[in-house]
């Protein structure tokens, strides 16, 4: 059983497409994937942002609250949420968190804590462990193959299945390399996901 822990914000389009690629790689290998939270709004605290980004920013700290309110069932939230978020296109609201934790078995009334600061000080503890896992700051997502941090993979569309697992056999040997250190090219834009933005 290969162990993945992948972290993640509920804003980040790219980090949607990249959990989306791990549980389809999942269900053709032995990986155990386990989702953790990292927080774009703190990773971009104190810095002057356009207005587009100033709102997604907003849809992290609010998700970020929710899914810390969750404990034990970030997981299962973060998939819910996110369902509805990328590939159903609806906003971060009472009525879509409401919706996503009756999804889950949890508490509807957890929909207080998308504008409770109570919960801050977990998101932020949480965002510090995904940068500790990587040992710099970056975005999302952070991903980790048996321990091996990156940042990303960023993806732009999920791949289909052959691609899917000859890119995780490929981003997990670079893992395995002590010579392997970075690689980067230019996005090809935002993901698309069917019915969603």
């Amino acid at each position: 059983m290969t162990h993945v822990d992948c972290h993640v914000d509920l804003a980040c389009p790219f980090a949607w497409a990249t959990t989306l690629w791990l549980r389809d790689v999942g269900t053709r290998r032995h990986l155990e994937v386990t989702l953790h939270q990292m927080s774009l709004a703190v990773l971009n605290e104190g810095r002057d942002l356009p207005a587009p980004m100033q709102s997604h920013m907003q849809t992290s700290l609010r998700g970020g609250r929710l899914l810390a309110a969750s404990g034990d069932r970030f997981g299962d939230l973060y998939l819910a949420l996110g369902r509805r978020l990328h590939e159903q296109g609806e906003a971060l609201d009472d009525t879509m968190a409401r919706a996503a934790l009756i999804d889950c078995g949890l508490d509807p009334g957890l929909t207080a804590a998308l504008d409770d600061p109570a919960f801050d000080d977990a998101v932020r503890a949480a965002h510090t462990r995904a940068q500790d896992t990587l040992g710099e700051a970056a975005g999302s997502p952070i991903i980790a193959i048996e321990g091996h941090p990156f940042f990303g993979p960023v993806l732009s569309a999920v791949p289909d299945p052959p691609e899917a697992d000859a890119m995780f056999d490929a981003i997990a040997a670079l893992g395995r390399s002590t010579s392997f250190s970075q690689l980067q090219r230019p996005r090809a834009g935002r993901p698309a996901f069917a019915g969603g933005s």
